[in-house]
């Protein structure tokens, strides 16, 4: 890591000053959607060596202490620690917040274990910069554009595959308490999705069920309640994280884009890791990107991503 000191001159301007290099104005063509650097992984050898010299040069100092410490994958073991500056900027515009480059994030980590992807990356790249993320004002939006983009030209970013089983399923037990009805009748019920291929044999509700082809296959007995439980099951464990917050249709689109979701204390953060880039062998360790969108609690109850 190199650490580049700039003077800027006394006039405050905020033009480039390395040999070469001239401001240019942005411009975007119409199609493209803007994202913003948020922070940015290193995997090191020595973590504290590494915070030391931040501290020391620019002031940094640990910021997120939930994930200092010991973080373990299996039998991957690896230290991680969040270090960042202290600006004094506050806001309570969303949009300012998302474009606001003044808070800089360095989560750092060094291996414990001789096995995981922090020990394979230092040992056939070396120390460096893992990934990349940036945040983004419509995460499920940027994401459907990139796959469809893809779909279309056959270019451009491609995202690790999540299973759609890891967002939710269904089972009779599960109907039986979300519908409030009968276990013996939710099985009744699943053998008419599964006949009717709406419900696979893993228990995934079809992306592309509606309210009418699953009110029609089910017996005449069933409630309402018991076809917005069949529905509600295919985003069913984000639900339990987000509950009404998110519209159904944001649910999907989540869903359909395989994006992650995660509560942290009372926002919502939602991500997405792209495949390897730059790599040089398959199968061998390369950088990655990824791409955020945060959701503040004051803005969950009125939330559509």
């Amino acid at each position: 890591t190199v650490l580049r000191f700039v003077e800027l001159d006394s006039t405050g301007s905020n033009d480039a000053f390395l040999p070469g290099v001239e401001s240019v104005e942005a411009s975007f063509d119409g199609t493209s959607l803007a994202a913003y650097c948020d922070h940015w992984v290193s995997n090191v050898v020595s973590r504290t060596g590494f915070i030391d010299t931040l501290h020391d040069t620019l002031g940094f100092t640990p910021k997120v202490d939930f994930n200092a410490g010991v973080v373990a994958a299996g039998e991957a073991q690896i230290e991680s620690t969040v270090t960042g500056n202290s600006p004094s900027f506050r806001t309570n515009d969303k949009g300012v917040a998302l474009r606001d480059q003044s808070q800089v994030y360095l989560p750092i980590n060094n291996a414990l274990s001789q096995v995981g992807h922090v020990h394979l990356y230092l040992k056939e790249i070396g120390q460096g910069v893992q990934h990349i993320a940036s945040r983004v004002g419509d995460l499920p939006g940027v994401v459907q554009r990139a796959n469809d983009f893809r779909a279309a030209t056959g270019g451009g970013l491609s995202f690790l595959a999540i299973p759609q089983s890891y967002y939710g399923t269904l089972t009779a037990k599960q109907l039986s308490a979300d519908a409030e009805i009968e276990e013996d009748f939710a099985e009744t019920c699943l053998a008419h999705l599964r006949s009717a291929g709406i419900l696979d044999a893993s228990g995934v509700v079809a992306l592309s069920a509606s309210r009418e082809a699953v009110a029609g296959v089910l017996p005449k007995s069933a409630s309402v309640l018991v076809v917005e439980s069949v529905l509600r099951a295919r985003y069913r464990n984000l639900y339990a994280l987000a509950g009404s917050a998110l519209s159904e249709e944001t649910y999907l689109k989540i869903v359909r884009n395989n994006i992650l979701m995660d509560v942290q204390g009372d926002d919502l953060l939602l991500q997405i890791f792209s495949c390897n880039v730059l790599q040089r062998e398959s199968g061998e360790e390369a950088p990655f990107l990824e791409f955020i969108q945060r959701v503040c609690s004051e803005q969950i109850g009125r939330a559509h991503v």
